[in-house]
């Protein structure tokens, strides 16, 4: 048996045949409709898989990969039982691990625009030829100097097309543990509350929410620290985490 320590990769641990815990049964229950389970946060203890099920959820639900799903969920539930949502989105991944949090407020705003503007940088690559506007977006993607008109230049863009967005966001509190592990309690206070850039961050993803661009969001974590002071803030009140009864990563 290969077990895949240290891999996250849903399409590597797939087909590098490694041991591979099949939580795509969980999957009707995240759509549906009873559940209410559109906009998440998904709380875990480290190592407990939780970046591994949020790349399976990426390549389940991104349209892009739909001629690979065969390849990939071969011998999986859902292979046998697809959803209704399977391969329909587009999904946009962020991951806030490589968050500067040690060198003052001004890098750890750079950082935090760096790991949105990464990711959002694959996203565009991936669907321009899709939505052609994205393409503007690509040409002059330096020229956004923070992290919130970005998204919401994505999402006004993909609020005009038939395309929904999947929004996942893996270790979104781990910048805002570790300042607080620092005892840098003023600098976290600053970014995740009132005009923080953090909270407007997330503000415009409430925004997204309301324009209909963004259809779903699973994000993951290990405390509720910013829980109520960013993410819960600004998403719709049908915002919640999931029950830890029955789930497991």
């Amino acid at each position: 048996m290969r077990i895949p320590y240290g891999r996250s990769s849903f399409s590597d641990i797939r087909r590098g045949g490694y041991f591979y815990a099949d939580k795509t049964p969980f999957l009707p229950q995240l759509e549906s409709a009873e559940a209410g389970f559109r906009y998440l946060i998904f709380l875990r203890p480290r190592r407990f898989g939780k970046s591994t099920l949020v790349s399976m959820l990426e390549h389940y639900y991104d349209l892009g990969r739909a001629p690979r799903f065969d390849e990939l969920f071969r011998g999986l539930w859902v292979h046998e039982h697809p959803t209704p949502e399977r391969s329909k989105y587009l999904v946009l991944n962020l991951d806030f691990s490589r968050v500067s949090t040690d060198r003052g407020p001004e890098v750890l705003e750079r950082t935090f625009l760096q790991a949105v503007r990464g990711r959002v940088s694959a996203f565009l690559l991936r669907y321009r030829e899709l939505i052609p506007p994205l393409g503007d977006i690509y040409a002059h993607l330096r020229e956004y100097l923070d992290a919130e008109a970005l998204m919401g230049m994505l999402l006004d863009i993909v609020s005009t097309t038939p395309y929904r967005i999947y929004l996942l966001i893996d270790e979104y509190d781990h910048f805002a543990n570790r300042l607080l592990a620092a005892g840098a309690g003023d600098l976290y206070e600053a970014v995740v509350t009132k005009t923080g850039f953090v909270r407007t961050f997330y503000a415009t993803l409430k925004s997204g929410t309301a324009s209909g661009a963004l259809a779903r969001m699973f994000v993951t974590g290990v405390s509720p620290h910013m829980e109520t002071r960013a993410f819960m803030i600004a998403t719709p009140q049908s915002s919640r985490k999931v029950p830890r009864s029955g789930w497991c990563a």
